[in-house]
Order: structure tokens, then sequence, then C-alpha cells
């Protein structure tokens, strides 16, 4: 990993070609110049034309957004239902210069319930908006159209239409109904979509009930919008030329090939990327790099973040084709075909099964990954993420939950789905600490168990919490400091640059003694027992002052060469690494094991 730096990429990479940020008149050769268009983010366009697909999208997602908000907590808030009127208006407006008749008639749908749906509250926010008398009038114009009764059957067509081709958006289905059924009131058709919006109403309802809205994917929710001014695209040979001073300056990073590393430097860039956004192209070719090393890697989550966040800067950059296109490039890898089909179906269950595993099995990202889980098609699956995503707090509530876990990963399957289950039922069996009895001594055999069949995961470990068994199986230099001894080692010699991390044994303690009292006292520093000199106050040991700040009594400490003296953890060379134990002269007594483990990149 390279040293921090403080200053942006920008100057980085100017830097690196020799440029100079103030040598104002140097003029680059002709063909190193910047493309007109490749202005910084933060430039101010024009307003978009009236017929901009973009501008209309987004100003339909704003309206999908403000519903949503509004369905969630309609007496919290009525403005949102007018927020959302306006905003399908406004996309309305669009679409019909752009003669998407589908897109017109779902946004004619929206307003028109939304309309209906203004209470008291609503109409007063709503007839309060100033400067808003064009947008107003839209969706006036729009919810009191009056309508001949000749067209009422390719109103329910169009609706039966969009259900049939959006069967999950259930609240939605019910508003293109509702239309149709208030419209034409009375009518064989009217009836018929009362009936039909009745019907998907209590589905809906029932979802909700069920916990749905709470088991929300990052594939079901709204998709953020963000605006502002959008800059044109750089062109592909400032990009080019980019990506090669982008390798000039991240060699080392470059250089690193496992998934670990290039999931590692994608975030460095992307948070590099924000340093810089004073320049398009800098800005623009750090994010691709990003999205590039993230879909190498299958680092699914970086890959669509990324690309929403490129997309919320770039004119014509769309974010769901991007993906589509990245993932597509994923041949063969089950979860990229099970996100690709999540972006069209986000509540596919087979698509959900397999996405939602890969976020809480590699990605280890359970928040994300248990919705798609509570969604997916099997059972055992789904039951054991609706227990998780209920948040349990009782003892034995948890240890059902680590009970659930352990069967799923009892049911065979590839390794790495047995070893994720299994490690998730050792996470919650470790918080039911308040369970008794039989259940108790099952909990622990089971914690036991799991800890010697778990295979070491070096890019997942808990160093603060590490296990005797987790120990044992770390690779690594060993040694034994005593307690007796003011400075053990050299344990080893550092080269300049080379990184180690001191594990010592987790379980082993040794005893330090002080005129004042004894502390029997673990590698990490925690007092197991403090015991005062012919029945002393212990407020007195607890005053020794400790030669080292931060430090506490009793703990084994690193020093490199001439250095401070450290807690135990990642240190660095160059020079011999000693041991030092943190207590005053006397009979102590005791020896900790440790292991020195390298560190490439962490």
């Amino acid at each position: 990993m390279l040293p921090f730096r403080p200053v942006p990429l920008l100057l980085a990479l100017l830097a690196l070609t020799g440029a100079s940020a103030l040598a104002v008149d140097a003029q680059p050769p002709v063909d190193a110049q910047p493309p007109v268009d490749a202005q910084p983010p933060t430039v101010p366009e024009a307003a978009p034309a009236i017929g901009d697909r973009t501008a209309a999208d987004q100003a339909a997602e704003t309206g999908r957004k403000a519903l949503q908000l509004y369905r969630k907590d309609q007496a919290g808030n009525p403005h949102a239902v007018v927020d959302a009127a306006m905003a399908f208006a406004e996309a309305h407006k669009r679409y019909t210069a752009l003669g998407d008749t589908d897109a017109v008639a779902e946004m004619q749908a929206n307003i028109y319930w939304c309309k209906k749906q203004m209470n008291l509250d609503a109409v007063k926010e709503y007839l309060g908006r100033e400067g808003k008398t064009e947008a107003l009038a839209q969706v006036d114009a729009v919810a009191d159209k009056q309508v001949d009764a000749s067209e009422a059957q390719s109103y329910l067509d169009r609706a039966k239409k969009f259900a049939a081709e959006h069967p999950n958006d259930l609240a939605d289905i019910s508003v293109r109904y509702f239309e149709v059924a208030t419209r034409f009131v009375g009518t064989p058709v009217g009836l018929e979509a009362q009936k039909l919006s009745l019907e998907t109403q209590n589905k809906y309802m029932q979802w909700i009930q069920s916990g749905g809205m709470q088991r929300e994917t990052r594939f079901t929710k709204a998709t953020a919008v963000t605006t502002g001014s959008k800059v044109t695209i750089p062109d592909e040979r400032a990009v080019k030329s980019t990506v090669t001073e982008l390798k000039k300056l991240y060699a080392k990073d470059y250089a690193g090939k496992s998934d670990p590393q290039k999931r590692r430097f994608a975030g460095k860039l992307v948070t590099e990327a924000a340093k810089s956004k004073g320049d398009a192209t800098i800005y623009y070719t750090t994010l691709q790099e990003a999205i590039r090393l993230a879909q190498e890697s299958e680092d699914y989550e970086r890959l669509l973040d990324t690309i929403d966040l490129t997309a919320a800067s770039f004119q014509g950059y769309d974010a769901k084709d991007q993906k589509k296109q990245w993932l597509h490039k994923l041949t063969g890898k089950p979860t990229a075909g099970a996100i690709a089909t999540l972006l069209d179906t986000p509540t596919d269950p087979a698509a959900n099964a397999l996405a939602g595993k890969f976020f809480c099995y590699q990605l280890k990202r359970w928040d994300q990954g248990l919705p798609m889980l509570a969604l997916c098609n099997d059972a055992d699956l789904k039951a054991v993420a609706e227990q998780e995503l209920a948040k349990p707090t009782e003892d034995a509530q948890r240890m059902q939950v680590g009970d659930a876990w352990y069967a799923v990963s009892k049911k065979g399957g590839a390794s790495n789905e047995k070893f994720s289950a299994m490690a998730r039922a050792q996470h919650w069996y470790q918080q039911a600490k308040g369970v008794t009895g039989v259940a108790k001594e099952r909990v622990s055999q089971r914690l036991a168990d799991i800890d010697k069949a778990l295979p070491l995961d070096m890019d997942n470990i808990d160093w603060d919490n590490l296990t005797p068994s987790q120990w044992g199986k770390l690779k690594g230099q060993g040694a034994v400091v005593q307690v007796r001894v003011d400075r053990s080692g050299p344990i080893a010699t550092l080269k300049p640059g080379q990184r180690v991390r001191v594990v010592p044994h987790p379980s082993d303690t040794w005893t330090c003694q002080s005129w004042t009292g004894m502390v029997s006292s673990t590698w990490a520093g925690t007092e197991v027992t403090r015991q005062g000199r012919n029945g002393g106050d212990v407020s007195m040991l607890l005053s020794f002052s400790t030669p080292y700040s931060g430090i506490r009594f009793g703990e084994l400490l690193c020093q490199v060469d001439k250095g401070d003296p450290q807690s135990c953890g990642v240190v660095s060379g160059p020079g011999p690494l000693w041991m030092v134990p943190n207590r005053p002269g006397g009979d102590n007594k005791g020896e900790i094991r440790i292991k020195l483990v390298p560190v490439d990149d962490e």
C-alpha cells in the first residue's frame, strides 16, 4: 500500500507528467491537448431540451421516490404526494415531446392518482407553491382531463399490459387500474378495473404486512436521482492517456493480481477520484478504472455503486445500461447473470438466491445480502434471513438464529457456502451469552466444534477476537516471550518497508507484581485478576504509572530497533524487532506465545 498522500490526484498526475499547475503560459503539445468538452463536473450546463430522454427519466424517478416516501408515511409526509405529482407532470411533458406513449400513460396514471390522494394539508401545500404555476397547471390539465367513454377499453388494455410487464410492481399496477376505475365509473370496464385495483391493493397490503417494505433490496429500491449539472464524457484518447499516467502513479497497486488486492485498489481509486472532481477527465477515468477492477474481482457492490457515481456527473452515461454491459463481460459467472436479472426483475427468487449468497458469503456484506435471501427460493435461507432481519434481542432468539444457520451449514453444497453459514452460526451463538442450562452447554459445544472446523479466512479475520484455534492455524514465525525478561529478542530483523503483524496467543496470561499489588493480565492488557498486597486497596494498583502513554500495566509490547514500544499489531521495518513486557521489577511469572504474520497489503 502506498503511503498516505494529502495532495489530490490531480496534482499528483500533474507532477508525474512534469506539468505545473501554476505555469499558465506553458502549452502542452498539440496531440496532448485535452478535449474541448472535457470540463470539470462543477461547470453548469444549459437547461436540457424538452425532448431530453435523461431529463425525462430523472423527473419520473424523482416522482417515484417522492411517491415511495408518501406511501411509507402519508400522515407525516403530505407534501410528498405534491412533490410526486409535479415531478410526474414534468416527466409527462417531456415524454410527450419524445412520443413515448407508454411512458406518457404511466405518468398520466400517477398524476391522476396523486391528485386524488391529496388531503386538506396536501391541497394547501399544493396551492401554496410559489413560482410553480406552470407545473401546477400541468398537473391539473392531466388530472382533470375529460376522457370519452369510447377510450375506456384502451385505458384498461394499457393497464393490463403494464401489469403483465411489471408483475412485481403492485403499487404501480394498482394506480393504473385505479385511474381506469375512477375515470369510467359505473361502466363495465370501470367495474372490472375497480375489481382488479382492489385485488392488487390487497396483495400490496399483504406484502407490506409481511414486512415487504423492510425486505427491500438494493434492486427493489427506487434508484437515487442526482440533480445538478452534468458534463460530457471525455474523449477516448484523453481517457487512454490518463490511464497510462495512473498506471505510473500506482504501479505497485496495479501489480496486485488477487481479488482482495484488486478490491482494495478499486476502493482506493474511488476515494482518490473524489479529490479530483475539478478535472472531468481524471475524475471519469479514475472511476472507470475502479469499475474495471471491481468487475474483474467480482466486487459487485463496488461495481454498481461506482457506475451510479459516474452516471451522476456525466451526460449520456446510462447507469442501468452500463451495469448490464459490465456484467455481461463476466461470461459464465452465475452471480453476474443473477444481478443482471435483478436489474430488470428485482424480486426474481432464483436470482435473489444467487446474488444474496454471493453478497453474504463472498463479500461479507450481510446487510446487502440478507434482504435478497429473504426473497429467494430456498426455504431454509429465506427463513433464517427473515429471522435475522427481525433483529432479535433476546438470547434465546439469537440462539435460534444460530441454530438455523448451523442447520444450513449441515445441508452440504459448496464448501464456501457451508463454512460461511457455519461462521454466521458462530456469530449468533457468540451473542447468546445469557442462555443457561442445557442450552448453554449445547451452544458452547457447537462453538468449539465450529472453531475447529472453520478454515482461516485471512481476508476477514477479527484480530480483536481471535480464538486459540484460529491462532493455531496462523502461518508465521513463532516465539515465546518470558515476562521476567526485560526485553526479548530480537525476534526477527525487518527489512525496509517490511511489515508483520505480531499476534500473541489469545489465552496465554502472565502475572506481574509490584509493591502495590498483583495483576494477572492477558496480552491485550485486560486485567483478569487484581489482588492488593496484604489486603491493600486495589485503586493503589490502578494508579501505578506506566512508562508509555495509552499502554496498560502488564501488556506485551513490540519495539522496532530503538523506536517507542507499542501495543501488538502491525509493525514496520527496518530494524530488529524486540518484545517488551510493560511491568516493573519484582516477582513476575509466566510466558506468552506469539506469531509473526507477514502483511502484504491491508
